[in-house]
């Protein structure tokens, strides 16, 4: 059974009555009030019910218009940011992903299609336009989406526009596989809505309009549950923008698809779009209730390992605060041995004493020699109470910073280990740990100072860099304050000279040195 307009029907009457007189059989008339109108045509008449399909065809038309138009201001606005460098026009929240060039691009290609006149109102260079369009959008979303699928970002897809920064990891001028594969949904429902009045292919080009909104509007909600999907994974994530203007021109596709579908469809195909019609809702509610759970999940998650995550972190920095205390304790007990040995007193106090006194001389050389090989040092030095150099394990220049270590130990008669610096023929990293000899062990008047120069790469910097566990990024940062700077006093997994020559303004508040000086 089928259902026909008012002049319609009244053809078909004549020639089924005509074919009824022939065959001499009576034909059967089954009336059936298919869209309601019945009402209508009783109380107000047949001009009356004729506006009213007309009033049902114009809502689809502006729905159509109103879903293009949306999705053609996301892109235009995407364009835009784009071109003046206010990618916050392409992504709305600060920190997300911006929609891609290529993706605005085709959604302005989309929305000015579906601004064609459609339908019996449309004529043959809009149909073929549409065409065109449709089948264009779906071919290119197919090759993006098995090249993005495949890590592969063409330069084409930026449209000129240079830009190589990223977000969350993620290329941000780049189409995600998800956005692509939404494009072959739209693509593909426009040229089945523009090639074909068969209900059987209007139908199918509402279902992959339902998907593409499904889809849409599963992403588009998980940015606003605050959880947003694919983010930290290997693949592209679709913004924002891009799913809001994908749902609109998914629901401006299913408009006009069941608009299309539903004129001169049969009972069936008609309670079929009027199925369909009445699912949406329902789709809605079930979709909304399952990302929020799911986000809430999410949330829960994160929290979850967030946690395990700290508390690995901060047993780790326990860890690694022991190790460092530990290792700073035995460079000055290495140090007290020098300052509490009455016998190396006796000796130091006849070397700086009688100059003359070579085997005075050599023993202490000898002492200090076996300190390097013993500790682990680079260099011992004997300095006298003038700051004057007097023995050293090694022949060299003075090291003014050593110099100056040795004169402030000397004064203050207690054992000291200095701060980082660099020096030296090849300006390498050093740190100091010096000690006054006095006369008497512990107590009495100076007689030196011995410094002892200690290279971090040796010891020190392996035992900061070695982290308990299996990472590919984590790492222990020493850092000090300095002159409105954090300054790097180690090397980096992805900077092996950084000690001393790293600085961080401490302007950059989020950067993980500038928190550590912080606190």
């Amino acid at each position: 059974m089928e259902a026909w307009n008012h002049p319609g029907f009244e053809g078909r009457i004549a020639a089924v009555l005509s074919r009824s007189h022939a065959g001499r059989s009576p034909p059967w008339l089954v009336p059936v009030d298919i869209d309601h109108s019945r009402p209508i045509h009783d109380s107000h008449g047949h001009a009356a019910t004729s506006a009213a399909g007309a009033g049902r065809h114009l809502r689809a038309a502006i729905l159509v218009r109103a879903g293009a138009g949306i999705a053609g201001l996301f892109g235009l606005l995407a364009i835009t940011g784009w071109v003046t460098n206010r990618l916050s026009l392409a992504s709305i929240g600060p920190g997300w992903i911006p929609m891609a060039p290529s993706t605005a691009a085709l959604c302005l290609l989309m929305a000015f299609a579906l601004w064609l006149p459609g339908g019996r109102d449309g004529g043959r260079a809009a149909s073929r336009a549409g065409l065109a369009i449709g089948a264009f959008t779906a071919a290119t979303g197919a090759a993006l989406f098995v090249l993005s699928s495949l890590g592969i970002q063409l330069e084409a897809e930026r449209l000129g526009i240079a830009d190589a920064g990223t977000i969350a990891g993620m290329p941000r001028a780049h189409m995600s596989p998800v956005t692509a594969a939404c494009f072959v949904l739209a693509g593909t429902s426009l040229v089945a809505c523009v090639a074909s009045r068969r209900r059987r292919v209007l139908l199918l080009a509402a279902v992959l309009a339902g998907l593409l909104v499904a889809a849409s509007f599963v992403f588009a909600l998980s940015y606003l549950s605050g959880t947003p999907l694919l983010y930290g994974g290997r693949f592209i994530a679709p913004a924002l923008t891009t799913s809001i203007g994908l749902a609109s021109l998914g629901a401006a596709l299913l408009a006009r698809a069941v608009s299309l579908g539903a004129t001169g469809a049969s009972l069936g195909e008609r309670a079929s779009y009027a199925s369909l019609r009445r699912l949406v809702p329902l789709y809605v509610l079930v979709a909304t209730g399952l990302i929020a759970a799911g986000g809430f999940y999410y949330r829960g998650e994160v929290a979850r390992a967030r946690t395990e995550a700290q508390r690995g972190l901060a047993a780790i920095a326990d860890l690694k605060l022991s190790e460092l205390s530990t290792w700073r304790r035995e460079r000055l007990s290495d140090a007290s041995l020098l300052y509490r040995s009455e016998a190396i007193a006796d000796l130091v106090k006849r070397a700086l004493s009688s100059p003359a006194d070579a085997v005075a001389q050599d023993r202490v050389r000898d002492l200090l020699r076996q300190l390097l090989h013993a500790y682990r040092y680079s260099q011992a030095t004997l300095y006298d109470t003038q700051g004057r150099v007097r023995i050293a394990a090694h022949d060299e220049a003075p090291d003014p910073v050593e110099v100056e270590m040795a004169k402030r130990v000397l004064e203050s008669g207690a054992v000291s280990m200095g701060d980082f610096y660099r020096q030296g023929p090849q300006d390498e990293p050093r740190l100091s740990v010096a000690t006054p000899v006095l006369d008497r062990p512990g107590r009495g008047a100076p007689l030196g100072a011995v410094v002892l120069r200690i290279d971090p790469a040796a010891h020190l910097y392996p035992l900061v860099t070695r982290w308990p566990v299996p990472s590919r990024t984590a790492e222990t940062l020493l850092v000090r304050e300095e002159k409105g700077h954090a300054v790097l006093l180690g090397p980096l997994r992805s900077r092996a000279d950084a000690a001393l020559r790293l600085r961080v303004p401490l302007t950059r508040s989020l950067d993980p040195a500038v928190m550590a000086v912080k606190g």
